[in-house]
């Protein structure tokens, strides 16, 4: 009987051993946030946007803001429309790995360089914890903000990390950051339009329309 003890001892250990195993991506499943993010976006909050667009090809308006919903109307090519919504939707979260553990203050990217509140917040950063980022937002015009989650807890800054971009092309620079970036985000810009027919419907933001913005061809390039 006492040499079972061992054994026993033995086998105890390698159930707790595959327990925790079990434990660990159930636990970091559960700090990944629930996709799709989406946020409120009609055209006036959008830089440059436009609320008139036109038709470059015949296009199916989805009853839902979703490649998966049904067709709820077809606009002909060379049709204008007007834009009466829209959502901005995040179906991946970017994914930034703390390297090193550090301390973040909360400032926002401007126009003339970064902004900090009157009493910003501080975040504690802890090497191996993944911070997702779900959204990103700012004028249209070059600078940038993001809203990202870490330990459950939101936070909305300017980038403290290199897109895969950067850090394939700057390297030396991403070998000394505190975080990496192993995936970016994944948003789609869905807006519901209005047609002359009283057509209504979500689409997305594609090279199907003109005139969708400053930056954009005229509605003009498509509409008959």
């Amino acid at each position: 009987m006492p040499r079972l003890i061992p054994a026993l001892q033995q086998i105890a250990s390698a159930v707790l051993a595959a327990l925790a195993l079990a434990v660990i991506p159930s636990r970091l499943e559960a700090q990944r946030p629930a996709m799709p993010y989406v946020r409120p976006a009609p055209c006036k909050s959008v830089g440059y946007c436009y609320e008139e667009w036109a038709s470059c090809a015949r296009v199916s308006l989805r009853s839902e803001p979703s490649a998966a919903a049904p067709v709820a109307a077809v606009i002909d090519s060379g049709v204008r429309v007007k834009l009466i919504d829209g959502q901005m939707r995040t179906t991946k979260p970017g994914l930034v790995v703390v390297r090193r553990a550090f301390t973040l203050k909360e400032s926002l990217d401007g126009e003339d360089g970064p902004i900090a509140p009157p009493n910003p917040t501080r975040w504690r950063f802890r090497a191996g914890d993944t911070v997702y980022v779900v959204d990103r937002w700012g004028d249209g015009d070059g600078n940038a903000n993001f809203t990202w989650i870490y330990r459950g807890q939101e936070g909305n800054t300017g980038s403290f990390w290199l897109d895969l971009y950067e850090q394939e092309k700057w390297p030396e620079i991403a070998a000394v950051r505190e975080v990496r970036t192993m995936a970016e985000l994944e948003q789609t810009w869905w807006v519901q339009v209005r047609g002359p027919r009283g057509e209504v419907g979500w689409t997305r933001s594609t090279e199907e329309w003109s005139g969708k913005s400053y930056y954009d061809d005229s509605a003009g390039k498509c509409a008959k």
